[in-house]
């Protein structure tokens, strides 16, 4: 199994911390076990091997090893003594921990942005929001187009922050919503409402582009806790 090259351009596991441009095999074994763990196919708890993984994507053990130990570094998979590689496991306790921290660093990111943002910020958030929308306005994207629209959501919230001055908070920013995308899946589509979902980034975009960092924040901040309700009314609390 092969990876395209172009589907790298905007995915997060490959562009969102600073690695290289060209796509090396790490980074194709990067994308796919990120993918499989956000789409649920991989499950929380679940064994990662090395040999298994080489076979699918038919590299090597040593590429596919690296991939594993980045993904360990951002929190996507982790590792024990004597077990290897697996699937993190799943708490109500962690989402509600991630959800806390992107709520400060996420927030201060995008007032930051909205504050110091030049030109080319607000043109890659007008890009962004763009590309989400047309997907969050398709009837059929919670059945079909699902894993397109979670690459989209994170290249949105990820371009509300690029201005910031810290590198640091969009690294940081970068991980949690990662993480946040282990929990999605459990939460079923059924339980997404895209409309109401591109409601709240139609507001968050029109907020930053017109520089109102306050209500932008405020917006952000409503918009993510809006997944631990999600999680009361799935049982999962």
């Amino acid at each position: 199994m092969k990876i395209d090259a172009s589907e790298l351009k905007y995915d997060p596991a490959v562009v969102g911390l600073g690695a290289d441009t060209g796509v090396s095999l790490i980074d194709q074994a990067q994308l796919y076990i990120r993918r499989e763990i956000l789409s649920g196919n991989l499950k929380p708890g679940q064994k990662l091997k090395i040999v298994k993984l080489s076979e699918k994507l038919e590299i090597g053990p040593t590429p596919v090893r690296e991939a594993l130990s980045r993904l360990v570094s951002q929190g996507m998979v982790a590792t024990e003594s004597h077990r290897g590689f697996f699937v993190p496991r799943l708490s109500f306790d962690e989402l509600e921990d991630i959800l806390d921290q992107r709520i400060l660093v996420e927030g201060e990111a995008l007032k930051d942005s909205i504050i110091n943002g030049d030109d080319d910020w607000e043109a890659g958030v007008q890009e962004a929001y763009k590309r989400l929308e047309k997907l969050e306005r398709s009837p059929d994207t919670p059945l079909r187009h699902w894993g397109d629209w979670e690459e989209q959501h994170q290249y949105f919230h990820r371009m509300l922050v690029a201005g910031a001055r810290s590198t640091w908070s969009q690294k940081l920013n970068h991980i949690l919503l990662e993480n946040m995308g282990r929990y999605r899946h459990v939460l079923t589509l059924e339980t997404y409402q895209l409309e109401n979902f591109n409601n709240d980034h139609c507001d968050l975009y029109l907020s930053a582009i017109n520089r109102r960092p306050e209500e932008a924040v405020e917006i952000l901040s409503a918009h993510i806790r809006n997944n631990l309700d999600l999680c009361y009314c799935k049982g999962m609390a």
